[in-house]
């Protein structure tokens, strides 16, 4: 994380990441054993005619997975007479995404590209937010985006998808000025996640059986809600 004196209260950031996993854990069919008998030995076992006669397909340590990226990060606090704003930005961008888990198969590439292994991520994804503080009242409105991406086996492609959150909340014991200490920490607040009720696209996930893809989106729609609390 970089800050300046240049620009007070401002911090810039950029990691860059890699995860290397050899001898992934798999599952394949008995089938698919039997066909690559020579990658896993001791699976198939034949009797003297050379009849199989067992077969074990549970799962094994196969294959290989290589995913890198980089997270941003960008935070500014801006302090005023009416009140500290502040604004935030995280951000994920996969470069690459390599998953080799079947033998003689050439690299699978994840990035940005959806498979019912579970094993890709879109390219892009991230959150803004904008917050106002006093000490009695706070409000944030948020942003999170998720980039497009080729669809569960086919060549659509769906994402580039943003969705809106935003709430607000009063310090109520702190605006009454009680004495009262169960009183003094009661708040209250007032949110909506996915305010435009933004709704997800038709997805193949699960062979379409959902409608939609339940690892980038959710089917509920626009949510509000209201909570009261105290911190004792």
């Amino acid at each position: 994380m970089y800050s300046s004196q240049l620009v007070p209260n401002l911090q810039v950031g950029a990691t860059y990441w890699s995860v290397t996993e050899q001898n992934a854990i798999s599952g394949f069919s008995a089938q698919f054993v039997v066909a690559n008998e020579g990658v896993f030995p001791g699976r198939v076992v034949r009797d003297a005619t050379g009849r199989i006669t067992t077969v074990d397909a549970t799962r094994v340590n196969f294959g290989s997975i290589d995913v890198t990226g980089v997270d941003y990060q960008l935070n500014y606090l801006y302090p005023s007479s009416i009140g500290d704003w502040s604004t935030s930005l995280n951000a994920t961008q996969v470069l690459t995404y390599d998953t080799a888990l079947t033998p003689s198969s050439p690299i699978v590439d994840g990035n940005g590209k959806a498979r019912d292994s579970g094993l890709w991520s879109p390219t892009w994804k991230f959150a803004a937010s904008l917050n106002w503080k006093t000490e009695n009242f706070s409000t944030t409105a948020i942003a999170r985006y998720v980039s497009e991406y080729q669809d569960y086996s086919s060549t659509r492609r769906i994402g580039d998808t943003w969705f809106f959150d935003t709430n607000f909340r009063v310090e109520l014991g702190k605006a009454i000025v009680s004495d009262n200490q169960f009183v003094a920490g009661t708040f209250v607040e007032l949110g909506a996640v996915n305010v435009f009720d933004e709704l997800p696209e038709f997805s193949n996930f699960g062979g379409g059986f959902y409608g939609y893809d339940p690892a980038q989106a959710d089917i509920q729609g626009r949510f509000v809600y209201l909570r009261v609390g105290t911190k004792l």
